[in-house]
């Protein structure tokens, strides 16, 4: 098992000129012309859905800083499921409800009938 200390001290080298405080990075973000990215993900929870996890995603969307937890696979499923939410101007509880519910997340298969084609 891993010693959760040793994740929490880990510091990835990055040079101290690059480290800035949380409300000066989302600041030059917006600054710089970026008003959409993603400012952090981390795994929270695991889910009553076998394979599933439950992950809480802080991100700037129309300059606006929103959290969301987020139903998914993994990594790239929740960037999938938050993309097409991004620059909507829905509000991050209406977007916390839908990514965050275990019947919403789920995509619908849509049957069509063999004859229209």
């Amino acid at each position: 098992m891993m010693n959760v200390n040793v994740l929490k001290n880990f510091d990835m080298g990055l040079k101290k000129k690059y480290k800035r405080e949380y409300g000066e990075l989302i600041t030059a973000l917006i600054k710089d012309g970026r008003p959409t990215a993603v400012l952090e993900v981390k795994v929270i929870e695991t889910s009553k859905m076998k394979g599933y996890l439950i992950y809480e995603c802080s991100y700037i969307d129309s300059g606006t800083v929103k959290v969301s937890n987020i139903i998914a696979r993994d990594i790239s499923d929740a960037m999938d499921k938050l993309e097409p939410l991004l620059g909507s101007g829905i509000p991050s509880s209406t977007v916390n409800y839908v990514l965050g519910s275990q019947t919403l997340h789920t995509p619908i298969e849509i049957q069509t009938d063999s004859s229209d084609k």
